[in-house]
């Protein structure tokens, strides 16, 4: 008897269990082939949750079926907890290849690692055992890494160093290609390394790949397609209602629309009645508070998104706390966010585009650039105006004096007129700095005008109203 199919919402989709879009079909597949056909190596990086192993999978399932080629799938997410223990992050990759080897019907690498490691240490032990199992294999060896941004420090730049060195020996002594896959582009990564004591740009420690492809997120008509799976199997429908809540509310992140679907047709009693149609009424995941204003439903999620939103940006920025905090260890948010507005003004175009919601991305890069608030001792407690096109920050620093200040930064994007923007944004930012009790307030405007020049968006100045003062910051 045939498994009933349902929405996946944990690990990698598996046909016989989960309704699915073909995961080849989500790439350039003639691409990916003849990128791996002309020895290249290569990245592969989305956001988490789009399905990137699910494709990686297929890939490898794809290039065995021919014959052609030996291709082996390895997750190296378990040497992050070895962190930058270098020889303990490599013992567990060792073993994770051979263990996925092995059950390809490879155990070439089960006899000989161990020794190799012993022998060569961990800053060759991989370069070595890659080059020991290329030369032995019959076919072209094609290994997929998959989460490879999880490694950290000394351990990423060893993995990422060992694969550039074996790069010339291919194919016959290193693997003919090599996928890397990860959250972000490989060339994006800035890696501390603690043995250098220096930052290390990702695209030095790996300057052979030949491309980086990203891996987006369902079209309208695979969200359609992927519901409509459902129907066919068990006769429920859809109303066109809910078909176009599910793309609103998503607009095709594949977790979430399972999630939704899932919740919809198999949570509680939406797993009864297959003869009712689906409604818009789907349950919602809990992100966004029921009761009231449209506001991120608990603190914990508050601050969980916009760090995760900016996580990249955040890695990549260095945090500095000489000349924002004086010597008394005080904060100057002043100084701050005179270093973001220069930072803004340069650079803005460049990191915008990199967030995946761009119309919040000015908001998230100023989150981003306060996270060393909490790395140097502070803490930001975040609300958000969803609908209002505002963010009331609070910054919370020890005082030195015992116990703690507080200062208010309010950011609003700028629509119709300035005059008015900054009058609202005063008594807005005037009203938080009341309910928070905080004795310094800021207001910054982001002004996303095309072709505006940046000598009409760039101003710092004090508004002051019922006596009370507010630094307005333009960008």
């Amino acid at each position: 008897m045939t498994r009933p199919r349902f929405f996946n919402t944990e690990g990698p989709v598996v046909a016989e269990d989960h309704y699915l879009l073909p995961p080849l079909e989500r790439i350039d597949t003639d691409e990916v082939l003849a990128l791996i056909h002309r020895s290249k190596y290569f990245g592969l990086h989305a956001p988490r949750q789009t399905g990137k192993t699910t494709v990686l999978l297929a890939l490898a399932d794809l290039l065995r079926t021919g014959g052609e080629y030996r291709a082996v799938y390895v997750n190296v997410e378990v040497a992050q907890s070895a962190r930058e223990d270098v020889a303990a992050a490599m013992r567990a990759i060792l073993t994770q290849i051979a263990l996925e080897a092995r059950l390809k019907g490879d155990d070439f690498l089960d006899g000989v690692w161990p020794a190799i490691l012993e022998k060569a240490g961990p800053h060759a032990a991989l370069g070595e055992a890659l080059s020991l199992w290329a030369a032995a294999t019959t076919q072209p060896l094609v290994l997929l890494i998959d989460e490879i941004d999880t490694l950290i420090g000394d351990t990423l730049l060893a993995v990422l160093r060992q694969l550039r060195g074996g790069y010339a020996r291919r194919p016959r002594g290193f693997p003919q290609s090599i996928v890397l896959c990860g959250v972000r582009d490989v060339r994006d990564y800035r890696i501390r390394s603690s043995d250098e004591r220096a930052m290390v740009l990702g695209g030095s420690a790996f300057n052979i790949s030949a491309r980086s492809l990203r891996l987006g997120s369902f079209t309208a008509e695979e969200v359609e397609a992927l519901l409509m799976q459902h129907t066919e199997e068990t006769g429920q429908a859809w109303t066109d209602e809910a078909m176009a809540e599910i793309w609103n509310a998503t607009c095709g992140q594949p977790w979430l629309v399972n999630a939704l679907a899932y919740d919809a047709c198999f949570a509680g009693q939406a797993a009864g009645d297959r003869s009712r149609a689906v409604g818009a009424d789907a349950r919602d995941l809990g992100l966004i508070g029921r009761d009231g204003p449209v506001a991120i439903a608990n603190p914990i999620y508050r601050e969980v998104i916009p760090r995760n939103l900016t996580h990249s940006a955040q890695a990549m920025l260095v945090h500095d706390q000489a000349w924002y905090v004086d010597d008394d260890s005080e904060l100057s948010l002043d100084d701050l966010l005179a270093g973001f507005q220069t930072f803004f003004r340069q650079h803005s175009e460049h990191w915008v585009e990199r967030f995946d919601y761009r119309e919040a991305g000015p908001q998230l890069l100023l989150q981003a650039f306060l996270q060393r608030i909490v790395n140097g001792g502070g803490r930001i407690e975040r609300e958000y105006g969803l609908g209002r096109m505002r963010t009331d920050l609070l910054v919370v620093w020890p005082s030195r004096l015992g116990g703690e200040t507080h200062r208010v930064i309010e950011c609003k994007v700028l629509h119709g007129s300035l005059a008015r923007t900054i009058k609202d944004g005063v008594a807005q930012t005037l009203a938080y700095m009341d309910r928070c009790d905080a004795a310094e307030g800021h207001l910054v405007v982001f002004d996303r005008t095309p072709d505006k020049p940046w000598e009409d968006k760039v101003f710092r100045r004090e508004e002051t109203l019922h006596r009370r003062a507010v630094t307005v910051w333009g960008m």
